[in-house]
């Protein structure tokens, strides 16, 4: 599902030799590893038997944050099951977890080039805050990230964080 999801979502971001060389295996492990870990609370969506979606929250990891700040470092929806409230439903349920570990933020990381992602965050309540970052675990392939946040207060979205 996260091979997939990455191979449509990013088709126009990443280079195709790097989205194409992606393993399911090693995806698979990081994954065992990820889950085990109590950092992370990962929440997925199901059809069926079939994981569709997965949304991971943390503490942010930016130097920048301050402990009240979560971190969606993750949320990706298999593309048979895009513009079908997956998505939504997953930060939905991932901001409302937020609020119960008592974030006050929550902020994510996407690609400059992924604009259909900016909709969505947009579409959410998040904005860009203007900080910025090179990704670099494409070889070779330095990619501008943007970073997303979200205000949580009182037990609601704020859109003015």
């Amino acid at each position: 599902m996260h091979v997939a999801s990455w191979r449509s979502a990013y088709r126009d971001v990443v280079p195709h030799s790097f989205l194409a060389a992606l393993d399911v295996k090693d995806r698979a492990e990081k994954w065992a590893q990820r889950l085990s870990s109590t950092k992370h609370c990962t929440r997925v969506a199901l059809d069926g038997p079939q994981i569709v979606g997965f949304c991971t929250l943390q503490s942010s990891q930016d130097v920048d944050a301050v402990q009240a700040i979560g971190e969606i470092p993750v949320i990706y929806v298999h593309p048979s099951h895009w513009r079908m409230s997956v998505g939504n439903r997953l930060i939905q349920a991932t901001l409302a977890e937020a609020e119960g570990r008592n974030f006050t933020t929550v902020t994510l990381w996407t690609f400059a080039a992924n604009t259909s992602a900016h909709e969505f965050y947009r579409a959410m309540g998040f904005h860009l805050d203007g900080a910025t970052k090179v990704f670099t675990s494409v070889p070779g392939v330095p990619l501008d990230v943007v970073r997303f946040r979200i205000g949580l207060r009182a037990g609601k979205l704020s859109r003015d964080d």
